[in-house]
């Protein structure tokens, strides 16, 4: 599939890096350049691209208000390509929440082959977002709610995996929590390197709870939001500590959402709560199938709502029974588990 691409940067040079390592792959086209966000808002009416690399620091019309106008009036991927500065990282994560679907470090010693391929990858992905999306399945038929909410409150832990798209989920469904609770929560977020405690800090602005970069031999303990580190896996050990470790790749992945739902299934069975939403591949639907099958539960963004639908396609085709809902429902149905037991 042609995927057509818009590159917008003030700066010759690296619109013409952009251009040579998107082209790298034969299907990406490159149909457009914009040297600041106005222009881009133009050229994204005239030539409607597949996907938008956007940068945020421009001239006349900065890349935040471009994404805001172009999600405005004529909704689009964008991908952030930006410096990993700590301010511009702050920035990328309120453009995030803006409508920009990911965000992507323009590497300081340039791109070697595997930065290269990992920004690809990622406009690849992008262009599979649609603002509407077919599915050919109906989502299975859910539980009563009183069944959801009796399970719910009996976690012991939750663990949430998400790729693209997955930021602005997140928030959409952390905000739904209270201040105090009882299941502390792990989260694997697919993100590029230099920007999770960005995203942490994001988050936490926009939730009760502070969500925090797992450390090694932690303990996580009730009423806690701790976000997987960069480019190392977290797993759950019987004690609820958290272990981070720089073991193989899972499926392209490292941090891995199946190895992080595996060992709650394996830790806590009935009482294991994994949560998938959106994002390209699969990542979590095997780890989601364990939980299930050690009868814990299974919640799954549905995928007509979901930004990119292939993670939380895998995993309803995985799993037999999950509870199927948009972000919103699913952190509804979730703050019951955060709620103190006879508040």
């Amino acid at each position: 599939m042609s995927v057509r691409v818009l590159i917008v940067d003030d700066s010759p040079f690296i619109r013409e890096v952009l251009r040579q390592v998107l082209t790298r792959d034969p299907d990406i086209e490159i149909v457009g350049e914009a040297s600041d966000g106005k222009r881009a808002e133009k050229l994204v009416m005239e030539l409607r691209p597949d996907v938008v690399t956007m940068d945020l620091i421009m001239p006349l019309v900065g890349g935040m208000d471009a994404i805001r106008s172009i999600m405005t009036r004529c909704p689009t991927p964008i991908v952030v390509v930006s410096d990993a500065q700590s301010d511009v990282r702050r920035l990328a994560m309120h453009a995030i929440e803006a409508g920009a679907i990911d965000t992507f470090p323009k590497p300081r010693a340039g791109f070697d082959e595997a930065t290269a391929d990992r920004l690809v990858a990622l406009v690849r992905s992008a262009a599979q977002v649609r603002v509407q999306q077919r599915w050919e399945r109906s989502p299975p038929p859910r539980p009563s709610q009183k069944t959801l909410e009796r399970r719910i409150a009996k976690a012991s832990f939750i663990g949430i995996i998400a790729s693209t798209g997955g930021p602005q989920t997140l928030q959409r469904l952390l905000c739904k929590l209270p201040a105090q609770g009882t299941a502390p929560i792990a989260i694997v977020q697919h993100t590029s390197i230099g920007f999770t405690r960005a995203l942490a800090a994001w988050l936490s602005s926009s939730t009760r709870v502070p969500v925090t970069i797992a450390r090694d031999r932690q303990r996580v303990t009730a009423g806690r939001i701790v976000l997987a580190p960069d480019d190392a896996h977290l797993e759950i050990d019987a004690s609820g500590e958290a272990r981070l470790h720089h073991g193989p790749r899972i499926n392209s992945h490292r941090p891995s959402g199946t190895l992080l739902l595996r060992s709650l299934a394996h830790t806590f069975g009935p009482s294991a709560v994994g949560v998938i939403l959106t994002g390209m591949g699969d990542d979590g639907a095997e780890g989601a199938h364990e939980i299930e099958e050690r009868g814990g539960l299974v919640m799954i963004e549905n995928p007509r709502t979901a930004i990119l639908e292939g993670m939380p396609r895998a995993a309803i085709q995985r799993t037999r029974s999950p509870v199927v809902g948009s972000a919103g429902r699913i952190g509804d149905l979730l703050r019951n588990a955060f709620t103190p037991r006879g508040a």
